[in-house]
């Protein structure tokens, strides 16, 4: 599809991974006949994304040399200073250019799910954002995002749009991939480093 566009955030430290992540970044710690980046990476391609930008930080000038394999891939942001995701969302969308939808995968996320029926709905409601969420246990300590009967957001961990109080929400957990159009990608703050959650979606729910 040649409007949309992606980003696969992947500039974290490796810290958790360790000593995986000793000689070689996150992103390329390998997984199965792969490498981790690449779960979020086939997501994108099976949805028809032509174009994906990668950010990268600990060991960042691997990145571009693991994934020359794959031609979706067209720039990898390096990161001298974390970003957070508001800011790597913000790098990858300024260095792909463009106003396409925007679709936006953590790195490390290992979802199951096909994404074509998450932009359909996110199309067909003529959102500003999607959030792609999973059922939790009610009480589990992973259920942050708040909906309600029509799939709204309203509540994020603790932000909350004006009139979250006066709706009936079911809560589940962000999986890490979101849908983000132009509009939602410019609230992100110009510089320095931010959460998406609590600064782009903080904006977009409170001007809903």
């Amino acid at each position: 599809m040649g409007d949309l566009r992606g980003a696969v955030l992947a500039a974290g430290r490796g810290t958790r991974l360790q000593p995986l992540t000793f000689r070689r970044p996150k992103p390329l710690v390998p997984l199965g006949a792969g490498l981790l980046i690449e779960r979020p990476l086939t997501a994108l391609s099976c949805l028809g994304v032509p174009r994906v930008g990668v950010n990268a930080h600990h060991l960042g000038a691997q990145v571009a040399p693991g994934l020359a394999h794959r031609p979706e891939v067209t720039a990898v942001v390096h990161e001298a200073t974390l970003q957070g995701t508001g800011g790597g969302i913000r790098g990858i969308a300024a260095a792909l250019g463009g106003r396409e939808t925007l679709v936006a995968a953590n790195g490390d996320a290992l979802f199951d799910f096909p994404l074509a029926p998450v932009l359909a709905a996110h199309r067909a409601r003529g959102a500003l954002g999607t959030l792609a969420l999973r059922r939790v246990p009610e009480g589990s300590p992973f259920a942050r995002v708040g909906v309600d009967a029509q799939g709204r957001v309203h509540r994020i961990a603790e932000v909350a749009g004006p009139d979250a109080d006066g709706h009936a929400l079911t809560f589940g957990a962000f999986t890490g991939v979101q849908f983000m159009e132009p509009e939602l990608v410019a609230m992100l703050p110009a510089e320095g480093e931010c959460d998406v959650l609590r600064t782009a979606w903080r904006d977009g729910l409170a001007a809903r």
